[in-house]
């Protein structure tokens, strides 16, 4: 437990809405610090004693781990002390400049807008980006509206290098460091945003043109505190997973492409017995299409689908693996991915017991009586 660990702009906000509620004196006493001597945060017209905010921050940040006591860390300005994390997480800290790149507040607006963008995606909805660059800039600190057209390429850069969902346009790299923990935070605070469901069935594709390679093993991050991009991605596989109208539409999404395969291989016949099975029985079977290959043997389809990149996780039931188990090389896991921008898959042989590593979320419980 160390202030290393501290990225959230979010749960330095969310310390600072804790001494505004405490009061200053109760805060620092019931957290254990001292009030700043020197290295002030100013933030909203306010101050706020740094070393404390920081330490505080990190509870906010990890609830599961604390706030960070202060003989733990120090407060000045020298590399990795609190007044110099939190001006790299861009708060103003008396004594320290803030140089010349975009502040938290543009940072955050530039965020929101390019977030309120993938939800006009997701709904279908036409949006001319050139307009959005140009209202976002009005609202900045004499920015251009190219400014925030390269940043908007700046966020779809960090979301790429993480493997989240993103709008899909060209991406430019050598961005402040302030903006990835920014897009982190926005994700986090709106778990939703990853797994919105596209308003209709995205176009079918060749199976050749669609059909990847399954993923090797997490690829490396350049993040600084790459851990909390995995925690990201394991939030936004948990609300894949939770999404019924997602799923179903990758479901419907591959059930058609069992059938082109069929049909382009010509076995029309089998085609027309291609059966939803989730849509028809509900989701006890343990797989989700029944098709078949070109020979005629049966195989069972089980359907993972995100809008994340190749490696972002998946939630698997106990009923899935043992289906898998049962029935071997017969059960498919298709993993779409990319789902509402650029659909493609990968696909998983069972049993799937020794392909996957398996990590506990929870537990069925009952009392021992």
């Amino acid at each position: 437990m160390s202030l290393a660990e501290l990225s959230s702009p979010i749960a330095v906000k969310k310390a600072l809405a804790e001494c505004d509620r405490l009061g200053r004196d109760e805060f620092l006493r019931r957290y254990g610090f001292h009030a700043a001597k020197e290295y002030v945060l100013q933030y909203d017209g306010r101050e706020y004693d740094s070393k404390a905010i920081a330490g505080v921050a990190h509870k906010f940040q990890f609830p599961d781990l604390g706030p960070l006591r202060s003989g733990k860390f120090s407060g000045g300005i020298s590399a990795g002390a609190a007044a110099q994390k939190l001006s790299k997480l861009g708060f103003a800290i008396v004594g320290i400049s803030q140089g010349d790149g975009w502040s938290l507040a543009e940072c955050e607006a530039t965020v929101d807008s390019y977030f309120d963008c993938v939800r006009l995606q997701s709904e279908g909805k036409n949006f001319i980006k050139t307009q959005v660059y140009k209202e976002v800039a009005s609202r900045l600190n004499n920015r251009s509206h190219k400014a925030v057209e390269y940043k908007f390429q700046n966020i779809e850069k960090v979301l790429e290098e993480e493997d989240l969902p993103r709008l899909g346009m060209s991406t430019k790299g050598n961005y402040q460091r302030l903006l990835r923990p920014v897009v982190l935070d926005y994700i986090r605070e709106h778990p939703g945003i990853g797994s919105l469901a596209p308003h209709s069935k995205p176009p079918e594709k060749a199976w050749s043109e669609a059909k990847v390679d399954p993923p090797t093993g997490r690829a490396s991050r350049t993040s600084n505190n790459a851990g909390e991009g995995r925690k990201v991605r394991a939030q936004v596989g948990k609300n894949d997973a939770e999404n019924k109208k997602l799923g179903r539409r990758g479901e419907e999404w591959v059930l058609e492409l069992e059938k082109q395969r069929l049909t382009a291989n010509g076995r029309t016949d089998l085609a027309t017995k291609v059966v939803w099975v989730a849509d028809e029985e509900g989701d006890g079977a343990g797989y989700d299409i029944r098709s078949f290959d070109d020979d005629g043997a049966e195989t069972y389809v089980e359907v993972k689908t995100t809008n994340g990149g190749k490696s972002t996780d998946f939630f698997i039931t106990a009923n899935e693996l043992a289906v898998s188990d049962r029935t071997g090389k017969a059960f498919r896991l298709y993993r779409l991915f990319d789902f509402s921008r650029d659909p493609r898959f990968y696909i998983l042989t069972g049993p799937l017991s020794s392909k996957l590593v398996l990590t506990a979320r929870s537990f069925s419980a009952c009392c021992k009586g």
